[in-house]
């Protein structure tokens, strides 16, 4: 059994069935503590302290064990509720603040760029399946037809190099002019036009 501690943030209400389900959040938890069909006796900005039981990723308060806590300003003038369990770093300054936006911006732009790759390299996998189905429905992708063959391994290096060959060719779109994609049906310079 843990314990929780904070200010309600959150006070839920939802119906399901025939009954009345209550959950609340606070503000030192990022979470939903579930009261089930027990209406707590609580309200935004009370500061509460409980037990709770977690399982199977949900968190069932104690509903008995659901205390207020008197509040006790603080006499400094920060505006921060008492004993929230927050502590407040020392202001920033405009060039901190910089570099850690910075930091932060880097930091996202490689996330963007991995999980981009990861769609394009996914896209090229997806394309490979697809033209392997074809190939193998139309029985232009010999496979053989003894007990002890291994087709699936055919079948899964032909995916694997269609999926190297059109992530590859993906890849080069855009940055170099000269490594045009080969589709293999030529260009409009290979037709006869009259």
């Amino acid at each position: 059994m843990s314990q929780g501690k904070g200010y309600v943030t959150l006070v839920s209400e939802k119906p399901f069935g025939k009954k009345v389900l209550y959950s609340f959040r606070i503000s030192t938890e990022e979470k939903w503590f579930r009261t089930g069909d027990y209406k707590p006796n609580i309200s935004k900005n009370d500061y509460i302290s409980f037990f709770y039981v977690e399982k199977n990723g949900a968190y069932n308060v104690d509903v008995g064990s659901i205390e207020h806590i008197a509040r006790e300003e603080s006499s400094s003038a920060s505006g921060q509720p008492a004993g929230t369990g927050v502590v407040s770093s020392p202001p920033l300054g405009r060039d901190d603040y910089w570099k850690n936006k910075e930091v932060r911006d880097i930091a996202k732009e490689a996330d963007y760029q991995a999980n981009t790759l990861r769609i394009q390299y996914q896209s090229a996998r997806n394309a490979a399946i697809s033209v392997v189905d074809v190939l193998v429905r139309e029985k232009i992708l010999k496979l053989s037809d003894a007990a002890k063959a291994d087709n699936v391994g055919v079948v899964l290096g032909k995916i694997d190099d269609l999926t190297n060959q059109y992530f590859a060719a993906s890849s080069a779109v855009g940055t170099d002019p000269k490594s045009a994609v080969d589709d293999g049906l030529g260009s409009d310079k290979d037709v006869a036009w009259e």
